[in-house]
């Protein structure tokens, strides 16, 4: 099964990119329930999956940058409230990069040199080349993107106001005493007048 468009959701567990039998580079997607092949490249699903959520990738990675500091390939925020971000196995500009879904990632061992068996929910599990060291970094650096944003969104916001400075001159004339000089007793209903 084939799609043209897809847009990450709360059920995606990874993307990565496959050839066709033509050789055209695809998107493998496995969700919860179902895998399958979209017409696209992964980079074009996470692009128009971004525009959906109303931001876009280069502003996703500037918020990634701002948090995380400088870092090697950067953890994606899709929809915080969702919990939705993704990170990937190793250069996003290679076809065969894994883009693994926070949420998912129930585990990971070791399973020989430089390879990773990762396990996700619903009893879905991948082999990525990657250390199992790396992966928990990659995997570290998600989950501290997602507290930091977390702590970020429940703080509230604290404006201060410096009094005004300097002398102040007023005249009297500018004084306006109206308001003195018609104040009613309101506590009994009748006008002290």
């Amino acid at each position: 099964m084939s799609f043209k468009n897809y847009f990450i959701n709360e059920k995606t567990i990874l993307l990565t990119g496959i050839y066709s039998h033509h050789g055209q580079l695809q998107t493998l997607v496995i969700e919860t329930d179902q895998t399958f092949r979209v017409n696209r490249t992964s980079e074009q699903i996470l692009t128009s999956s971004l525009k959906k959520m109303g931001t876009s990738l280069s502003e996703s990675l500037d918020i990634a940058k701002a948090n995380l500091g400088n870092v090697k390939m950067y953890p994606v925020r899709l929809n915080p409230h969702l919990g939705l971000y993704l990170f990937p196995s190793k250069s996003p500009k290679r076809p065969d990069c894994v883009w693994i879904s926070l949420i998912h990632v129930k585990g990971a061992k070791s399973i020989g040199k430089n390879k990773t068996k990762i396990y996700f929910s619903h009893d879905h599990s991948i082999i990525i080349d990657c250390t199992l060291s790396t992966f928990t970094n990659k995997l570290q650096r998600t989950l501290k993107l997602r507290r930091m944003i977390a702590e970020n969104e429940n703080s509230p916001i604290t404006f201060y106001l410096e009094p005004r400075g300097g002398l102040q001159i007023q005249s009297d004339k500018q004084i306006d005493t109206t308001f003195q000089n018609d104040q009613k007793d309101i506590s009994n209903g009748q006008n002290e007048n």
